[in-house]
């Protein structure tokens, strides 16, 4: 059976080393008077999202950077989740039709069984007045 991937979201703490990558990987808007950025919805459609403006501080680049990220991860999450629900659609629709089938046999076998308890009923019923008059006849004959 196929494991979820595990994905690790980034927490708030920052250490020295992640600032430094941090600020390698900042890369200005193209457009200071229109900071935006392309990116794809997990529908395929392209739209924009304001990113960082000159005046963007260090510590707000990195909180859009960590949201970035956090968003990414999510995606990766759905889209991990999506997957395993493909996976699983199959075999959960081949058991449905399974259980189709076996419904009506099942119900037809509870109503065979509650025929035979009744018929065993009766007959122990019958084997009981049956004994009862065996032991009046024994009575009499005594």
């Amino acid at each position: 059976m196929k494991q979820l991937q595990s994905v690790q979201r980034v927490t708030p703490g920052v250490t020295t080393s992640e600032a430094r990558e941090l600020t390698t990987k900042y890369t200005p808007p193209a457009s200071p008077d229109r900071p935006s950025a392309e990116f794809q919805t997990p529908e395929g459609q392209t739209t924009a999202m304001e990113t960082d403006t000159p005046t963007t501080t260090l510590v707000e680049r990195h909180q859009l950077d960590r949201l970035r990220a956090d968003l990414d991860l999510s995606r990766q999450e759905l889209d991990v989740a999506r997957q395993e629900k493909e996976r699983l659609e199959g075999p959960v629709r081949e058991l449905s039709t399974q259980l189709d089938l076996v419904q009506p046999q099942l119900e037809q076998s509870r109503q065979e069984k509650e025929a035979a308890d009744t018929q065993i009923r009766e007959l122990t019923t019958q084997l009981e007045l049956a004994q009862l008059q065996l032991e009046k006849v024994r009575t009499k004959a005594d």
